[in-house]
């Protein structure tokens, strides 16, 4: 498949994904609360704002945005992130391009061992979500080894730090604990965590496709963890902070990982979205 069949495949889920939620709500199918049935409310009036920001699959050539002509002449623009290597800001060198590996040709990104590496997107309209997703595939060598999601990290463009910021920190095997940080000043807090995922542990050296949603509800953030299995089901309970953090003009998303002495991670084909 192409990259311009794979965005026009995003582009069609996404319509998908508004269609399935209205569906929900017409039959509160699943939601066992005012809070909840409020919260998904907010959820859809939020995906139906969002558009695909920008889709970064980590190749050497990759072509610059450009529009797409769809049917009755109506025009929707693409966002391809042209540069894998200069699209992001990333914490370190301990990365690289890996042909062998990968989801869509030609390359993956991986993240070495040992030392930590994380990488803040740059690329224009990804800089300021604080309502967004990030959607991506991954995979892991190694049980131990986390992935990491960033999202409303508040580092200025040109710098990596991860002081101010919300994360997920996720094990392939959950009994290595997984954790929903909030990280404020540099000083940790664990929102929540635990040790079983509600769709089972991940397979080593296998892809997987997550996605990351973060929302306003009730001037509350909603946070949302997913992985495709079919259909999208939830990894871990949502979880709703009542005092949320984050930047007035800043709100960050990124992929990494920590500095684990074992087990490559690997991500691809990563989606980010957002108003």
């Amino acid at each position: 498949m192409s990259i311009y069949q794979l965005i026009d495949q995003k582009l069609l889920d996404h319509q998908l994904e508004i269609s399935r939620l209205e569906a929900r709500l017409r039959n509160y199918r699943g939601l066992k609360s005012e809070p909840e049935v409020r919260r998904e409310e907010s959820l859809l009036r939020a995906v139906k704002s969002w558009r695909l920001k920008g889709f970064e699959h980590f190749g050497y050539r990759e072509p610059p945005p450009l529009l797409t002509l769809f049917p009755k002449g109506k025009r929707y623009p693409r966002k391809v992130m042209p540069g894998a290597t200069t699209d992001w800001d990333f914490s370190s060198t301990n990365w690289l391009l890996d042909t062998g590996i990968y989801v869509s040709s030609p390359s993956s990104i991986r993240f070495g061992v040992v030392t930590a590496c994380y990488a803040l997107c740059k690329y224009a309209g990804t800089t300021n979500l604080p309502q967004g997703r990030l959607a991506t595939w991954l995979r892991s060598t190694l049980g131990g080894a986390k992935w990491r999601i960033y999202w409303r990290n508040q580092a200025a463009v040109g710098s990596s730090n991860v002081n101010d910021t919300y994360l997920y920190a996720l094990p392939p095997t959950a009994t290595s604990t997984w954790y929903l940080y909030e990280m404020i000043g540099g000083s940790t807090n664990i929102l929540t965590s635990g040790t079983s995922y509600l769709t089972g542990n991940f397979s080593l050296n296998t892809w997987y496709k997550l996605r990351a949603t973060w929302w306003v509800s009730d001037s509350q953030l909603a946070m949302r963890l997913e992985r495709l299995n079919a259909t999208w089901e939830k990894v871990v309970a949502d979880y709703v902070d009542t005092t949320p953090t984050g930047g007035a003009t800043v709100n960050r998303p990124g992929i990494g990982r920590f500095a684990e002495s074992s087990g490559y991670l690997h991500f691809d084909d990563t989606e980010i979205w957002g108003p």
